[in-house]
């Protein structure tokens, strides 16, 4: 019989993934006092034991019923670290027990702020992915960052698809991070509704670029897909914090 454990983390990021969900945060390692003096450890990212680990809405829901959202503090039953390539912040889920919701904080998010050198940036590849290959070839990896950009903006636009004969919609986010620019896709619900629901140009019109508000103040979660069939990880966006 696997035992166990539980996680307290805050929820930092929480995206769409193959019509469920992803969710990551950083593991809380004491409360917050009455001076708010909090303390974080490492990435945790509870997945499934199916599809590519992307978690269930009835999987994801607290005692309460409700759903978990960003800057949440819950307390996450696991029961073992789970086996995906190059995700390292990976726990498999308890599924026979619910998370539970312990606070929600708006703390100093200075203290969470990563300075990676930079975003999986292989010479010669596209930017916006990153091959198995260049992953095995690093010594420590990582999958996923929360980042201050720089002079970040929005994109979105339709595109037809004929092998489909689908038409999709895109959204992109285009950011400046130590000098280079990344233009990734966004997997943020929430950002989403805010900024891109019923702002689709028609096919024929040529792409939006959005300005969020504050953009000086946004935070990004950036994250690293499983690998693909074509051998490459891609980078997204997974969440965006305004604040």
């Amino acid at each position: 019989m696997i035992a166990m454990f539980t996680k307290q983390i805050i929820i930092l990021a929480n995206s769409i993934k193959k019509g469920h969900f992803c969710i990551a945060g950083r593991e809380i390692k004491e409360k917050p006092n009455t001076n708010n003096v909090w303390q974080v450890g490492k990435w945790i990212r509870p997945i499934s034991e199916h599809g590519e680990g992307e978690v269930s809405k009835h999987e994801s829901e607290y005692t309460d019923g409700s759903q978990p959202l960003v800057l949440d503090v819950a307390k996450i039953p696991l029961k073992a670290k789970g086996n995906i390539p190059f995700q390292p912040e990976d726990f498999l889920i308890d599924v026979n027990s619910k998370w539970e919701k312990t606070d929600h904080l708006v703390p100093d998010l200075s203290k969470v702020i990563e300075k990676p050198r930079d975003l999986w940036e292989e010479p010669g590849s596209k930017i916006n992915r990153v091959s198995e290959r260049y992953l095995k070839s690093c010594k420590s990896v990582r999958s996923i960052y929360l980042i201050k950009p720089e002079d970040l903006k929005f994109q979105i636009w339709k595109e037809h698809h004929r092998s489909s004969d689908t038409v999709k919609k895109k959204r992109r986010a285009i950011f400046i991070y130590n000098g280079c620019r990344y233009d990734l896709g966004i997997t943020d619900p929430v950002i989403g509704k805010k900024y891109f629901d019923d702002r689709f140009p028609a096919l024929t019109e040529d792409k939006l670029v959005i300005q969020p508000e504050n953009s000086d103040q946004c935070l990004i979660v950036v994250s690293l897909t499983p690998r693909f069939r074509d051998g490459n990880h891609y980078k997204v966006v997974a969440t965006i914090i305004e604040y």
